[in-house]
């Protein structure tokens, strides 16, 4: 293949035909990693002599979550758009009547399901929805329980 058919090729003006794609599978010359490189994939360990990762992902402090406190079902459109967006919302409940809430929460759910997301329930009606990019770690329900038997203790 010349130079001018490579070129026409790469600006996706040509199709390089099967034989030259076989071409240069078997001409593809092998490249030995160096010492060097092997010691960049190397784990590194810190002070606790735990490994960390070499790379961390570049958009962890980007990551912005949304605050929503809907007032009618049709917002839980815009959560939607917001998890397939990749971002976490946390959504407040309390200005639903409990009917439209529900609604909500299935049409909200059904969109974590189908992107493979998470959702967990932060408060008794504040819940968080999260993209499958996303981890959420630890567990709420010890402290809303803490809290509960607090409130039914100050209560008697």
């Amino acid at each position: 293949m010349s130079f001018f058919e490579k070129m026409l090729v790469f600006l996706g003006l040509a199709e390089e035909t099967e034989e030259e794609i076989i071409e240069e599978e078997e001409t593809e010359p092998v490249r030995e990693t160096s010492e060097r490189n092997k010691k960049k994939k190397v784990a590194r360990k810190n002070k606790d002599n735990q490994v960390v990762p070499l790379h961390k992902a570049s958009n962890q402090h980007n990551i912005k979550v949304f605050l929503l406190a809907p007032k009618k079902y049709d917002e839980a459109q815009m959560v939607g758009k917001y998890l397939k967006n990749g971002f976490p919302v946390i959504v407040n409940l309390e200005n639903l009547e409990v009917e439209t809430a529900k609604q909500l929460i299935d049409f909200v759910s059904g969109t974590v399901f189908a992107l493979d997301g998470n959702l967990h329930k932060i408060g008794q009606n504040i819940f968080l929805f999260s993209p499958p990019n996303i981890e959420i770690e630890g567990e709420i329900s010890s402290i809303n329980s803490e809290y509960e038997l607090e409130q039914k203790y100050n209560e008697e």
